[in-house]
């Protein structure tokens, strides 16, 4: 029900789609996060997989075209990304520690890909990595 709202919000079907998208965020991540505490194996991957189709709807040029938008979906997808992470982590890496070291260099490796290959709006957020800096602040000329 949750995703529903979300897509009529980015649609703009409501008199309000800014709330009913954000109204539809909390209620998947309340989702994710309720399944995750009933079920904590598969609950968690949701829980994760909920949060990065959040980020990725705020991130891919198309789905969310303002920037209102895109601060909704970031927003929801960074808090439960925050929560859902270190959780899964913690649970997956008592029984499989190699397999979830791996997972994470891959998710990691993956993102920088995406990243170097401007697949998104915002390539230095999924890269991970910060352009050199002058001693004022600002980007260094090689990097612009």
């Amino acid at each position: 029900m949750g995703a529903a709202y979300v897509a009529l919000g980015l649609r703009r079907r409501t008199p309000a789609p800014l709330l009913t998208e954000g109204i539809g965020g909390v209620a998947v991540v309340f989702g994710a996060f309720t399944t995750a505490g009933d079920w904590q194996g598969v609950g968690l991957v949701f829980a994760v997989t909920t949060a990065f189709g959040l980020l990725a709807l705020a991130a891919v040029p198309g789905p969310a075209r303002d920037r209102v938008d895109q601060l909704v979906l970031t927003v929801l997808g960074a808090v439960a990304l925050a929560g859902a992470v270190p959780a899964a982590l913690g649970y997956y890496s008592r029984d499989a520690g190699l397999a979830t070291g791996l997972v994470t260099w891959a998710v990691g490796a993956g993102l920088v890909l995406v990243g170097a290959r401007r697949l998104v709006r915002v390539p230095l957020v999924v890269e991970g990595s910060a352009a050199p800096r002058s001693s004022a602040g600002r980007r260094s000329p090689a990097r612009r």
